[in-house]
């Protein structure tokens, strides 16, 4: 469930992080470039009708490869089917609370925050 967002601007942060050029992986991955096509050509045209649906789509299908929150600041994660309770995300946050970075472990060593050169400070979420 997605947080209620205004369409325009999911629009601008969609259209802000798609300029950044590195988005086409996880959107292919994610078998979103029919949809991110349609989204391309609603805003050409000028159709703002259409694409709240479509971002909806675009969205779910790059948080399934592991890329939340495309042209949302926030989701909401529902509760897992046939769990009793929620289930949890492991991130990896600022290890001084100061920024608001948050990145899903990959395995590796922990990652470092680039200022202060510490590793990040893992963190479990309850969704």
């Amino acid at each position: 469930m997605v947080e209620a967002v205004g369409t325009k601007d999911r629009v601008a942060r969609l259209c802000r992080r798609y300029g950044s050029g590195e988005l086409d992986g996880y959107i292919a991955a994610a078998g979103g470039t029919e949809i991110l096509s349609r989204i391309r050509a609603a805003v050409a045209a000028g159709e703002g009708e259409t694409l709240a649906a479509d971002l909806d789509a675009l969205d779910d299908a790059v948080a399934a490869v592991g890329l939340d929150g495309l042209s949302t600041p926030v989701r909401v994660l529902p509760k897992v089917p046939g769990t009793t309770g929620y289930p949890v995300l492991d991130t990896e946050v600022c290890p001084h609370g100061v920024c608001s970075r948050v990145e899903p472990p990959d395995g590796s060593p922990a990652r470092r925050c680039a200022i202060s050169g510490e590793p990040l400070r893992r963190l479990r979420l309850r969704t």
